[in-house]
């Protein structure tokens, strides 16, 4: 068990204690709403009188002026606690630890015994230089660091456009493939949950499921790819949904697909956000992550309640509730492999990712050693990437060529700029 597994079982024994009604994973509906009620109406007292405490759950005023109350949801307290399929980000986990009187959720953890108190530095005096050796080393230093440096431009001179976006705890991250260079483009929004991105108007999208929003927003990249361009950003898109989940753009048709996760239906906007169909397949049980093959026109989603993969064929309007049949637990993050007709997903349920060829869905797994979040599939450069739950990195899977042993690599992985990282979107910006 790691830290923040223990952490959540030390917030339940607390949730246990306080409330009487058993662990909290025995809990019906109506228990969890008066709990969120009395949490919420708490963690607001305290942010009025603790801007500390405030910034650390998140509530920032907004450019309106607006306050938001600290929330967190239903469907977040039923991952955590009954399914196991979340970890909660770090938002979630301090409002938590501040609700039971600690001062952040670091301070819980250190006082409970589930991390230690990093121990102070002893000074020690360092061995004197020997005389004639510190040039040379910097001379070699230098030489290996030049060559390193051409090396590595060698390795991605093909990946100059190569862009990536996830989704972390922190809002949406911005990475360079050749530079692994990351910025936060989309900062103190814990609740972002499926992002998607135009790169033939620049524009990304992503849906809000913060009590204050519930809809899709979207904001216009700069030409640096370093920020958003805030005279376009619209935080309310569109109309409110339940809680909306995934979202999969149409970019030759400016359409708009989103997972409404608890209203169990897929709706469909344009990029203006006018709703244009009110319920794409009828009702699903709980879907989550949407994927589109636009050449094909074809719709795949997950859905995590049923445990199952879906399609409907948007020319024809021939649906597959039951594509893929069992692909695992709480089946989540998407990806299709349109070249070479393959279609990924995390099993968040298991330490897996799952594929089938969509020709045959029958489901195949690449074990892995922790709980997968999220897979997107570079099918050009032959990689796979995938996310986990419980860290801040993001790592590569090589694809084979033709047998299925899928070669798993600890070396090239690479931060995704704050815990819990989820959607990943790879960007070729030389298609535009």
């Amino acid at each position: 068990m790691n830290a923040v597994e223990k952490f959540w079982e030390e917030i339940a024994e607390l949730i246990k204690g306080e409330f009487g009604n058993g662990h909290p994973a025995s809990w019906d509906k109506y228990r969890i709403s008066l709990f969120l009620e009395a949490f919420h109406a708490k963690l607001e007292a305290i942010c009025q009188n603790d801007p500390r405490k405030a910034e650390l759950c998140g509530v920032r005023p907004t450019k309106t002026g607006d306050t938001p109350k600290p929330t967190t949801t239903y469907h977040s307290f039923r991952r955590i606690f009954i399914t196991k399929e979340s970890s909660g980000n770090r938002t979630t986990r301090e409002m938590f630890a501040i609700y039971f009187g600690y001062d952040s959720a670091h301070d819980l953890m250190t006082k409970r015994g589930i991390v230690e108190e990093p121990r102070s530095q002893t000074s020690e005096t360092p061995p004197p230089n020997k005389p004639g050796r510190r040039p040379w080393l910097a001379i070699l230093t230098t030489l290996i660091i030049i060559i390193l440096l051409l090396l590595i431009k060698c390795a991605f001179s093909n990946s100059e456009a190569r862009h990536m976006i996830v989704r972390n705890e922190r809002g949406i991250a911005w990475i360079n493939l050749k530079h692994k260079r990351l910025i936060q483009i989309v900062d103190h929004s814990p609740f972002v949950i499926g992002i998607d991105f135009d790169p033939n108007t620049n524009t990304l999208f992503w849906a809000n499921a913060h009590d204050n929003y519930q809809s899709i927003s979207s904001a216009r990249i700069n030409s640096s790819f370093t920020g958003i361009e805030e005279i376009t950003l619209n935080n309310r898109l569109t109309k409110r949904m339940k809680y909306p989940a995934g979202i999969a753009l149409d970019t030759k048709n400016k359409f708009i697909y989103c997972a409404d996760y608890m209203d169990s239906i897929i709706v469909k906007y344009n990029y203006q956000g006018k709703l244009l169909d009110s319920s794409l397949v009828g009702k699903l049980s709980g879907p989550s992550s949407v994927e589109l093959d636009t050449k094909r026109q074809i719709l795949y989603w997950t859905d995590v309640v049923s445990h199952k993969i879906g399609r409907i064929f948007l020319e024809s309007g021939r649906i597959e509730p039951d594509f893929i049949r069992s692909p695992g637990k709480y089946p989540d993050g998407l990806s299709l492999d349109t070249i070479h007709n393959k279609i990924y997903w995390a099993v968040n349920g298991g330490k897996e990712i799952g594929w089938a060829h969509l020709s045959s869905p029958t489901p195949h797994w690449i074990r892995l050693s922790q709980r997968p979040s999220a897979v997107e599939v570079d099918a050009a450069n032959g990689i796979l990437y995938y996310t986990l739950w419980d860290n801040n990195l993001i790592g590569q899977i090589r694809l084979p060529a033709k047998q299925t042993i899928y070669n798993i690599s600890k070396k090239n992985t690479f931060s995704a700029g704050a815990f819990s990282p989820g959607v990943v979107k790879i960007i070729d910006l030389k298609r535009r």
